[in-house]
């Protein structure tokens, strides 16, 4: 059972996604098709963003198509891009700072697991250099991160624990198709954002999630966003686990944000809506409900 693999199929591991043989399946970590959303992104946060320095490990198996996918976009936008190895820690770092000394530049970091283990010193480089970053997933913004837009990781490794128990109930591995992200999550650092002088436009907070709108208002954003990503469940996850449960019922409790007037009980609904079709309950203090 494999969990968060970049490219199942060009890796050797299982034939096709689909029907995948042999006795191995599991969940892909991302789609090279998101990789274009990241300049696309980033260009919307720093309208004079002309370059872009792109951290990626050249013999990590799915970084030719994140690359592949980065390149097609790149020229849409009129952006340059200027791939850096992150093996070599050091050499990295210096690539970074050299690429700094010229104006209108960037930051993106793939999903490369080498990049993951150093991602303070990025984080912390890019902050210090004012260069305009995008992460692939949310676990680098409670760190500092400027922006990160990537899958819901916490739902796959649910999903993960799905597919074991079938497995342990008799389901043959080569018979459970490898799925591939369905959930992802945009979320903006404000606080990152202004320590680099940048103006976040409405229209990609309004993208973000309600986590991050809720982040926006507190002060103390890092230690929230951390908080919450660890205890609470999306609305939208909250419909996909109903609907795998064939529950009749979804009730939906302890909403994050619940104090901002521009999401109603018509917001919380339709998110979990897209996934669950049975009744959806919106719960309030003091409710009371009958069980049958």
């Amino acid at each position: 059972m494999q969990r968060r693999v970049g490219d199942p199929v060009a890796g050797g591991f299982v034939a096709n996604l689909a029907k995948p043989g042999g006795n191995a399946t599991g969940f892909s970590s991302i789609e090279y098709a998101v990789s274009e959303k990241w300049p696309e992104l980033l260009k919307q946060i720093a309208p004079k963003l002309a370059r872009v320095a792109v951290l990626r490990d050249p013999e990590q198996i799915s970084g030719g198509g994140q690359l592949g996918a980065l390149q097609a976009v790149a020229q849409v936008l009129r952006v340059e891009l200027f791939p850096i190895d992150v093996r070599e820690p050091q050499e990295m770092k210096d690539a970074i700072v050299a690429f700094a000394r010229q104006p209108n530049g960037g930051l993106i970091s793939t999903t490369s697991a080498l990049a993951q283990i150093d991602r303070g010193a990025i984080i912390d480089l890019a902050t210090q250099l004012k260069l305009p970053a995008m992460y692939p997933y949310r676990f680098y913004i409670p760190e500092g991160g400027l922006i990160s837009y990537g899958p819901d990781v916490v739902l796959q490794y649910r999903l993960a624990a799905e597919y074991v128990d079938r497995i342990l109930r008799g389901a043959k591995p080569g018979d459970l198709p490898v799925q591939q992200p369905t959930n992802y999550l945009l979320v903006v650092n404000l606080k990152a954002a202004n320590s680099i002088g940048l103006q976040v436009p409405e229209s990609v907070l309004d993208s973000a999630t309600a986590i991050a709108a809720l982040a926006r208002r507190n002060p103390n954003a890092a230690r929230l966003l951390e908080h919450l990503a660890a205890s609470h469940t999306l609305a939208e996850d909250a419909g996909k686990i109903a609907a795998r449960a064939t529950a009749k019922t979804l009730v939906l409790n302890h909403l994050v944000p619940s104090d901002d007037p521009t999401l109603t009980d018509t917001d919380w609904i339709a998110a979990a809506r897209a996934h669950y079709a049975g009744q959806i309950v919106v719960a309030r203090d003091l409710m009371e409900m009958a069980v049958a």
